[in-house]
């Protein structure tokens, strides 16, 4: 396939041209179909011979969209880590408090013999499940923003009733949440060792007092 884009007055029949897409079909190495090695032969002729038309193969154009998507795909890394990061510390902040105010609690239960593996694993299930109501909230979320800034752009006139510029796959929304819940659940783990840790008597004593 050969795009030849912005054309000049005067091509076919007198009449002026904007857009003119030429197959192109070989005879061989069968009926029917391409050889890639064609299409780009035939486009840089076409440039030599009409030096004011822009002439692209799908092949260019393809390549053209694959270099622009790059800056997008750094875009939603960026993005991703950054919440990946705020993440941790909203989920470390926020059982860093809930341990501090359950001291007494925590050390009570310490003092009647239940061990500090229960602890931790007691705190590391509330961050958990911290994790999981923020990835699925921030999932819905997601879908509806993408589905309306894909309404915005795809209003634009000249495209395809069919082209989306956001279309979510389950294997990325699967890796997303596990992403989210391995990250989630290791924020834990430093408010979990500080409920472990905490001194029984000490802590007694000061809720006491």
């Amino acid at each position: 396939m050969v795009d030849a884009a912005r054309a000049e007055p005067g091509l076919g029949d007198g009449e002026a041209t904007s857009l003119l897409a030429q197959q192109v079909r070989p005879g061989h190495p069968g009926p029917g179909e391409l050889d890639d090695a064609v299409a780009p032969a035939v486009a840089a002729r076409l440039r030599e011979e009409f030096p004011r038309l822009e002439v692209y193969s799908v092949v260019d154009l393809v390549r053209f969209f694959k270099q622009r998507l790059v800056y997008f795909r750094q875009l939603s890394y960026i993005l991703a880590t950054m919440s990946l990061i705020v993440t941790v510390l909203l989920i470390t902040t926020l059982l860093t408090i809930t341990v501090n105010e359950r001291l007494g609690e925590i050390a009570t239960l310490r003092a009647i013999g239940i061990a500090r593996s229960t602890v931790m694993r007691q705190v590391l299930i509330e961050g958990t499940v911290l994790t999981v109501v923020g990835a699925a909230l921030g999932i819905v979320l997601g879908l509806g923003t993408a589905r309306y800034l894909d309404s915005i752009l795809t209003s634009f006139p000249g495209l395809p009733a069919a082209f989306s510029f956001f279309v979510p796959r389950r294997v990325n929304l699967a890796t997303a949440a596990v992403v989210l819940l391995v990250t989630g659940s290791l924020a834990g783990l430093y408010p979990a060792w500080l409920a472990a840790r905490a001194p029984i008597a000490a802590t007694l004593r000061s809720e006491a007092t």
